[in-house]
């Protein structure tokens, strides 16, 4: 059933038994106005009652109001291409920067070692050898010298990492700490350097001394 409205002449499509055999005042959506709509000849079989048509589409060309036809939604490639760009990044960079991340967060060390990629500490394949200290007057005061030898006890170059000397006092405590580097950057295989450093005015409660390699920063 078609019903148009008298002030403006906008046409709408109905269902017959929304009006009834007797009439209803309706109203335009368009412009407002109201008006009493007369009824429609229904056909009604015995004992059935009607349910209301479902929305079916206006033929073109009507400018009677229609439900808009949902459109399709198209997968967002650009968000997605970022986001992988991203994690891509974030994994490459892990394995790459295994050390520092080792450093950072020593489980993961444990993660590498599942994957076949083993994280080897800081200087392996350099050894102490030698190592020693004694303390000497200077003209400020007592001096701490460090001395000892770096070897390198592989068949490879290796880079001659930061040392970082400490000195603890009763149940482990540090009580002073310093770092220093070696005379030479890199070892070749087999080869030997000397290393000696020097720390001022040691506290009188230290008790022993370690001496390690940094990890890098």
């Amino acid at each position: 059933m078609i019903i148009t409205c008298p002030a403006c002449a906008t046409r709408y499509l109905i269902d017959p038994v929304q009006i009834g055999s007797d009439g209803r005042r309706v109203r335009c959506a368009k412009c407002g106005h109201a008006w009493a709509q007369a009824g429609a000849k229904l056909r009604v079989e015995p004992d059935v009652v009607r349910a209301p048509e479902a929305p079916r589409e206006i033929p073109e060309g009507s400018n009677l109001p229609a439900f808009p036809r949902p459109v399709p939604r198209r997968p967002n490639l650009l968000g997605w291409s970022l986001l992988i760009l991203v994690v891509a990044g974030l994994v490459v960079a892990g394995l790459v920067a295994r050390e520092p991340v080792v450093a950072a967060w020593p489980p993961a060390a444990r993660l590498y070692a599942a994957l076949g990629m083993p994280v080897l500490p800081v200087g392996h394949g350099i050894e102490f050898r030698d190592v020693g200290f004694a303390r000497e007057a200077g003209a400020d005061g007592q001096v701490l010298i460090l001395r000892g030898q770096l070897a390198n006890v592989t068949e490879s170059v290796l880079d001659v990492p930061l040392m970082r000397a400490s000195l603890t006092g009763e149940a482990g405590k540090v009580v002073g700490a310093w770092e220093f580097a070696a005379t030479a950057a890199r070892l070749v295989p087999g080869e030997t350097v000397a290393f000696a450093t020097r720390y001022k005015n040691p506290p009188a409660t230290a008790r022993d001394l370690k001496i390690e390699f940094v990890p890098d920063r």
